[in-house]
């Protein structure tokens, strides 16, 4: 994932923003979704690449919508996740906005067997971790380290996201880790009959 943030250009970068903000807008106002035409942005804009976008209101993350897997361009990625963000805010949450846009590296699957090998695998702060069990899952970005730095409460908590028994391991557990690169935060322009929408909601 480091080598291809240096292939993409202040101007790349600068273009997934305005999608976001474009996308993101949409879904606040419930329009239909913004679709980017893939072939008019840069190369490096449509090479296959997960993503995160995240809606901030001062300190706090009020929203958030991501993909783990890359299954499509990465500008339309983009574009689809701050929609999907944009559309879960509550009344009162459409002001003073930020938003963020992350990219996700590859997924690694641990060769882990038991609970104890799992810990021993996880970098605090630099891992964010896929949980699968069964027909169930559960991730945390890597930034949940800061609410839950020890490794075992980390794992106990996203296991019980999974709906999982915190602690227990089986052979149908499956653990994967990734990083995540933030290409920065702007300032979120939410026009007043955009946050009235939202209040109406």
């Amino acid at each position: 994932m480091s080598d291809f943030l240096l292939l993409l250009s202040e101007k790349d970068r600068s273009a997934l923003m305005d999608v976001a903000q474009r996308s993101a807008l949409d879904g606040l106002k419930g329009l239909v979704p913004f679709q980017p035409i893939t072939s008019s942005y840069p190369l490096t804009l449509q090479r296959l690449q997960s993503s995160f976008v995240r809606l901030h209101c001062g300190s706090a993350v009020v929203s958030c919508a991501g993909t783990i897997e890359p299954s499509v361009p990465l500008v339309n990625d983009v574009c689809h996740n701050a929609y999907e963000a944009a559309s879960r805010l509550s009344t009162g949450e459409a002001t003073d906005l930020e938003i963020e846009v992350m990219l996700v590296g590859q997924l690694r699957c641990l060769s882990a067997r038991s609970w104890e090998q799992v810990l021993d695998c996880l970098e605090p702060s630099v891992h964010g971790v896929l949980l699968q069990h069964d027909q169930s899952y559960a991730t945390f970005t890597p930034d949940k380290w800061q609410t839950w730095p020890d490794k075992s409460d980390f794992m106990q908590q996203l296991q019980r996201c999974a709906g999982m028994e915190p602690g227990r391991w089986s052979s149908s557990t499956h653990v994967s880790t990734y990083q995540v690169k933030s290409l920065g935060r702007v300032a979120f322009e939410v026009p007043g009959d955009a946050r009235l929408l939202s209040r109406n909601a």
